[in-house]
């Protein structure tokens, strides 16, 4: 297992190397100069000189590029030129918030699309089954932006239950956070629900149609036996490799969502660093992202094991 890890953290590092050099390489072709915006439209052609010469961007792009990968190799993201601040902390900040969002609605979708996408694909073709797919398939094609809006025009406007706008740390008190949060945890929740429960759904059919599930049919097996324990578990395979996905993706920032309820998380962090041309915010929040992706799947690849014995033979 050890020496699986090692493996598979030594392929990761080139990868990490060459998207932090793609990135690099797009933020430089942004229309701005950061060092214009930062000392603004009066600032004489020497101020702006200097400025440019403080951040750096008057050096050849491989020698940006080279000292920005020493700095992080350090552990330090920069200084941000919105706020003056390190990036490194308020990255973990806007995470943490985002982290609280994420976190619960994945948590929720997971349990509400395992059982009614085995559910679905037991009673295929049945009125239980066509209902299912006809709600997951109306959720899917509706965007996240518009069922959070009918959240907020429901329980918001209409019936003023929840606040429509802004975010509470879950640390000032379970009762204020869940009051802020079940509508965009709701958002997330139904959009990555219905995307589950069509793959689970898909994936338990394909099982069900295999030989050894009527051999344990034969044998008598319990309905319930069978798709616990030969079903399920062999739906789990493709499953958690597309929770893994959705999880890099939801914590990677969920722009739209926090956008559209006010909530200071990691995806409206990247919007206002865009907008300001906040060159190391950019770079530090999109290395972050990569290593968050990598690390999850890093996770999956050592879950395979425990679920499917056949990648241990291998």
């Amino acid at each position: 297992m050890l020496r699986h890890v090692l493996f598979r953290l030594a392929g990761s590092l080139p990868t990490l190397l060459l998207v932090s050099l793609l990135v690099f390489c797009l933020l430089r072709l942004m229309s701005g100069d950061p060092a214009a915006l930062l000392v603004g439209d009066l600032a004489s052609a020497e101020e702006l000189q200097r400025v440019r010469a403080q951040l750096g961007l008057d050096q050849p792009l491989p020698l940006q590029y080279l000292a920005w990968l020493n700095t992080v190799l350090h552990g330090n993201l920069g200084v941000s030129l919105m706020t003056d601040q390190p990036v490194l902390p308020t990255l973990l900040h806007r995470f943490g918030v985002t982290a609280q969002i994420v976190l619960p609605a994945f948590v929720i979708a997971a349990m509400l699309a395992v059982p009614a996408g085995i559910l679905a694909a037991r009673l295929q073709g049945r009125a239980a089954d066509s209902a299912i797919v006809l709600l997951a398939t109306l959720t899917i094609s509706m965007p996240s932006f518009w069922i959070g809006m009918l959240l907020i025009l429901l329980f918001g406007v209409e019936l003023g239950w929840l606040p429509t706008m802004g975010f509470a740390p879950i640390s000032n008190g379970f009762t204020v956070w869940a009051e802020h949060a079940v509508m965009p945890i709701t958002t997330l929740a139904l959009i990555e629900t219905a995307i589950l429960v069509r793959l689970i759904r898909a994936s338990a059919i394909e099982v069900l149609r295999q030989d050894y599930v009527d051999y344990a049919r034969a044998k008598g097996l319990g309905e319930r036996t069978i798709l616990l324990r030969h079903v399920l578990r062999n739906v789990l395979s493709p499953t958690v490799t597309m929770l893994g996905l959705i999880l890099g993706s939801l914590l990677s920032g969920t722009t739209v969502t926090e956008t559209l309820f006010g909530i200071p998380g990691l995806g409206s962090f990247l919007v206002e660093a865009i907008y300001a041309r906040d060159y190391p915010t950019i770079q530090g929040t999109l290395l972050f992202v990569i290593l968050l992706y990598t690390a999850i799947n890093l996770a999956i690849d050592l879950l395979y094991p425990l679920i499917d014995p056949r990648v241990r033979l291998r």
